[in-house]
């Protein structure tokens, strides 16, 4: 089978994070749209301005001038809400993009600064230096309801186990410790194998097995009964972020080591410095290498769609087709330059969130078109979730944004 490969750089917009506030007012505003290149240019951005008068939203009259010697018709700028509607024609199609303001804004920044975060059903769980802390949400803001202090340095990675009474936590102190919330918070298991900084890791099943990596260049399969690990992988390098997904790159057939559980059919891939791997997680082989000239730091596989995509320091967001690798191709499905660096990655369905360096957060489909995008203040996202249809964003600074992303069309 010959696999299509295309690289592309879809059409970008940025708005102006106080946009709303401007059309309350009936100001006006900026944005930026870039398209695809032209031959022999770098750049094809339109840096405009829209003005907001009794309810409609137009380009002024240089902005208007500049967008349509791009297009094949009229921008339209439609306010709903908190969302602007944006269409962009041209000759390959209507771009239908929506930016979103916050529904809420809540600072928590007496704790610290904020390095990651998980959610379940009403509650939100935060990384800081030192500790982890539980909130549940009232009305638009949040009520802390418990510290998990224990931690010496900053907590890089905190995650509910997929029963919601459990915490795993994993710091730059080289420890991962599970925590009991039905035991008021009680600590009750340390994982140590690490040597440096433990940066992220994923539940196997139901949480029996857990996968982790870190700083030492190690990702490490654990029997959380017994606190041990399994199996090491050697990376080679510094390892940022990991994901687990089911794939037919992944054998099956039954274990020879009695302490998995839930690992057949599951590939484990890991980024970093330099390195994409993955490996399959019953028989511990490596499935691919990919090489990159950049430091990754989130990976995200899609089996839906068979993708696996990554982004890092370099802003752009990659995707991989799984049935391609298994090829032996690791040529790029295709890429995107999202203006800024990727801090984390989260799936919904056969799309992706991309969280970004300068405070937003992008939906993309698979052939790397943008879909949404979640704006706020230029202040690197650390902390991403989806909690029943809304997107949840941490920054580093701890101020929690919370998005309505229902209904979006």
């Amino acid at each position: 089978k010959t696999l299509t490969k295309q690289i592309v750089t879809k059409k970008m917009l940025k708005v102006d994070p106080h946009w709303l506030e401007a059309c309350n007012e009936g100001d006006s505003f900026w944005v930026n749209i870039s398209f695809p290149p032209k031959e022999g240019t770098t750049s094809n951005t339109v840096f405009g301005v829209v003005k907001s008068a009794g309810g409609n939203l137009t380009p002024d009259e240089n902005t208007n001038k500049e967008l349509t010697q791009r297009t094949s018709g009229t921008v339209q700028f439609i306010k709903e809400h908190n969302r602007l509607i944006t269409h962009i024609p041209s000759p390959a199609g209507v771009l239908h993009h929506t930016s979103i303001s916050p529904q809420s804004t809540y600072h928590i920044k007496e704790k610290g600064y904020l390095w990651n975060m998980d959610a379940t059903d009403g509650l939100l769980l935060t990384a800081h230096p030192h500790l982890m802390c539980i909130w549940e949400r009232s009305g638009g803001s949040w009520t802390l309801l418990k510290e998990l202090p224990g931690h010496i340095l900053d907590v890089n990675v905190a995650k509910f186990f997929p029963s919601g009474k459990v915490v795993l936590s994993g710091g730059s102190d080289l420890n991962m410790k599970i925590w009991s919330l039905e035991n008021d918070g009680l600590l009750v298991a340390q994982l140590k194998g690490h040597t440096r900084g433990v940066t992220d890791c994923q539940f196997v099943d139901r949480g029996r097995n857990v996968v982790s990596c870190a700083k030492d260049g190690k990702a490490i399969l654990w029997n959380i009964p017994t606190q041990e690990p399994i199996h090491t992988w050697s990376c080679g390098t510094k390892v940022n972020g990991c994901t687990l997904f089911s794939s037919s790159l992944a054998v099956a057939g039954e274990t020879q080591d009695p302490r998995d559980c839930g690992t057949e059919g599951n590939l484990f891939a890991v980024c970093g410095e330099n390195i994409l791997s993955g490996f399959d997680l019953r028989s511990r082989d490596k499935v691919f290498s990919i090489p990159t000239k950049v430091e990754l730091n989130a990976v995200i596989g899609i089996p839906e769609s068979h993708t696996l995509v990554a982004g890092g320091d370099d802003g752009i967001l990659t995707s991989w087709d799984l049935r391609g690798l298994e090829q032996n191709e690791s040529s790029p499905l295709a890429h995107v330059d999202t203006g800024n660096r990727v801090t984390r990655i989260l799936r919904e369905g056969k799309d992706c969130w991309a969280a970004l360096g300068d405070g937003s957060a992008s939906k993309w489909n698979t052939t790397s078109e943008i879909l949404t995008t979640l704006i706020s203040d230029a202040e690197p996202i650390y902390g991403l979730v989806n909690q029943n249809g809304r997107i949840i964003t941490g920054s580093r600074k701890a101020v929690i944004r919370t998005y309505d992303v229902k209904n979006i069309q």
